[in-house]
C-alpha cells in the first residue's frame, strides 16, 4: 500500500468521525486535502500558529542513511540501498493554515489536490 492510499484511507475515518469536511463526487467520498507542515510550506502556506495536526497517520519513508562498511581493515561509507520504514506523520487541513505572501515554490492547486484524492479514491477501492 503506498502512501496517497494511506492518507487517503485515514482520511476517510477522519471525514466519517466528522473530523474534517468531505464531498462526493460520482459516488465516491473525498475528504478535504490534508497535508503535512513542509507540504503546505511547499505550497506556500503556513501553519497558523497553535494549531495542532488533526491526524497522526503512519507513511512510508525512505531511508538514504550512509552505514559504516569495513573492508579489508579500511572503514568505507556505502548506502543502505533503498530501505523503507514506517514513521509517524502528522497532517493538517487548508482551514489551519494562512498564505505566505513571499513564495517562490509550487502553486497550490485545490483542482488537481482533489484529482489527485480522486485518484487515490479508486486505487484504494482497487486494493480493497
Amino acid at each position: 500500500m503506498n502512501n496517497e492510499t494511506i492518507i487517503y484511507r485515514a482520511s476517510v475515518e477522519l471525514a466519517r468521525a466528522g473530523v474534517i469536511t468531505a464531498q462526493t463526487i460520482g459516488g465516491v467520498l473525498i475528504p478535504e486535502p490534508l497535508h503535512t507542515f513542509a507540504e503546505w510550506k511547499n505550497y506556500g502556506f503556513c501553519v497558523k500558529k497553535g494549531q495542532h495536526a488533526v491526524a497522526k497517520i503512519k507513511i512510508w519513508r525512505h531511508s538514504d542513511r550512509v552505514r559504516a562498511v569495513e573492508t579489508d581493515g579500511e572503514t568505507d561509507g556505502e548506502t543502505d540501498g533503498g530501505r523503507f520504514y514506517l514513521t509517524n506523520a502528522y497532517f493538517f487541513t487548508r482551514s489551519q493554515c494562512d498564505p505566505i505572501e513571499s513564495h517562490d515554490g509550487e502553486a497550490y492547486d485545490e483542482k488537481a489536490d482533489l484529482l489527485r484524492l480522486l485518484e487515490a479514491a479508486r486505487a484504494a477501492r482497487k486494493e480493497a
